[in-house]
């Protein structure tokens, strides 16, 4: 369970750092943006955001397994990550 929620975690970043050198070189090459372009990055924002909120959802659903079979919790810093996602989104 913990470790397909760490998977798709995994894979949602990876789509981020795509996205975002896709971006990056869809600028250098044609800086101005047209309409399509608008609704494309609006739409991976969208599924973006969706991916993001089931990965909170399985990570809720463990928290509360470990709850219940009294684990103790433990907080972890924010790490780069968060501002990565930041940039893109």
């Amino acid at each position: 369970m913990l470790e397909r929620a760490a998977e798709n975690t995994e894979n949602v970043f990876d789509e981020l750092r795509y996205e975002s050198i896709k971006r990056q070189v869809k600028i250098q090459n044609k800086p101005m943006e047209n309409a399509s372009d608008y609704f494309s990055h609006t739409a991976f924002k969208s599924k973006m955001s969706r991916k993001i909120n089931n990965i909170n959802e399985e990570l809720r659903a463990i928290n509360k397994l470990a709850k219940n079979l009294d684990l103790q919790s433990l907080m972890v810093p924010l790490q780069q990550n968060y501002q990565f996602v930041k940039h893109i989104l």
